[in-house]
């Protein structure tokens, strides 16, 4: 009995055994199977895509191959066209040389002929070049002179034209250049300028100066003779042009205004506006529009003088006290009240 179980506990361990075995290999052969099936499954996708790169390099040198051939049965047929337009070119050569053997031949036989012709009448033809060689050449010189007479009056026109027409350039120029001088002139055009110019020329007026014949005012000439005279009074006497500007007035009455509001405000305006006032009346061109505009009438002069007149003597002590007028007498001016007109036009 003892010995029964003892073999049925033996047998038992042994299956024990065997079952653990079993399972152990089991589990192991399970792992080995599924990384050698993970290996089968990367060789097999590596030689998939081993396959597919072949196949796409096969295919590309196939397309390789097959643009090598369409270019080489391209060369052949260039090849074979060559080859045929050489042959069509040596055949024409051929050609081409027997016409020039045929064309030498007649031009040695027409050559022959005319040495013969030539031969037989050259005293003729002699005479005959020489004729016709006077015949030209006289209706060559006359055709020459002809020429020369006609470039030269077109060149005399041409100069002529460029003249006239750079003339008028700068008479246009000129003419804009004198509108913008009129332009930086302020009119005198106060009640107390307009008033002492009334007054001044009464009094030129009495003193038996004629308007037009020695005596200019701006509203004596017309629109654009009056934008060139920058005066308002303008006389001559013993062949000497006085040239009375009133604008001057403008300023100091402007001066005396704004100095009771602000006295230093008032001495800088009325430099800076005075100040350019006498350099524009010193201006050459200021003379020579005005004489421009009276040019054309009876008023010979060989000299001038550019007056300034104030209203009184209060105006020229002013012009003392701010030192312009001994800048003027600098410039040659005169600065005058309508008092001291009488000694210039006495």
């Amino acid at each position: 009995m003892i010995y029964i179980i003892i073999s049925n506990i033996g047998l038992a361990i042994m299956m024990l055994y065997v079952y653990f075995r079993y399972s152990h290999y089991r589990i192991n052969s399970g792992k080995e199977i599924k990384e050698l099936r993970e290996k089968s499954d990367t060789q097999t996708s590596e030689l998939r895509s081993f396959d597919a790169k072949l196949l796409s390099s096969i295919k590309g040198y196939q397309d390789r191959v097959e643009a090598l051939l369409i270019e080489v049965g391209m060369v052949r047929q260039e090849k074979e066209k060559e080859m045929e337009l050489r042959a069509d070119f040596e055949k024409k050569y051929e050609i081409l040389n027997q016409k020039n053997s045929d064309h030498e031949s007649v031009h040695s036989e027409i050559t022959n002929a005319i040495l013969n012709i030539v031969n037989d009448t050259h005293e003729t033809a002699k005479n005959l070049g020489k004729d016709l060689y006077e015949k030209i050449s006289d209706s060559y010189k006359k055709e020459v002179q002809e020429n020369q007479n006609l470039i030269s009056k077109v060149n005399q026109n041409v100069a002529d034209f460029v003249a006239k027409f750079n003339s008028a350039q700068n008479q246009v120029m000129k003419e804009k250049e004198d509108y913008r001088f009129h332009e930086l002139f302020q009119p005198a055009n106060s009640e107390v300028s307009k008033n002492l110019i009334i007054d001044a020329l009464s009094f030129v007026k009495n003193k038996g100066f004629i308007v037009n014949k020695n005596l200019f005012m701006p509203e004596n000439f017309d629109e654009q003779k009056s934008k060139l005279m920058l005066c308002e009074i303008a006389f001559v006497k013993n062949n000497k042009l006085f040239i009375l500007d009133f604008k001057g007035t403008n300023y100091i009455f402007e001066y005396f205004a704004s100095k009771a509001k602000n006295d230093k405000m008032a001495e800088e305006n009325f430099n800076i506006k005075f100040k350019r006032y006498i350099m524009l009346l010193s201006n050459h061109r200021y003379y020579e529009l005005i004489n421009r505009a009276i040019n054309s009438e009876t008023s010979q002069h060989d000299s001038y003088k550019v007056v300034i007149v104030v209203p009184s003597k209060n105006e020229i002590k002013l012009l003392k006290d701010l030192q312009y007028y001994e800048k003027a007498q600098q410039l040659n001016f005169d600065i005058i009240d309508i008092e001291d007109l009488i000694k210039i036009t006495s």
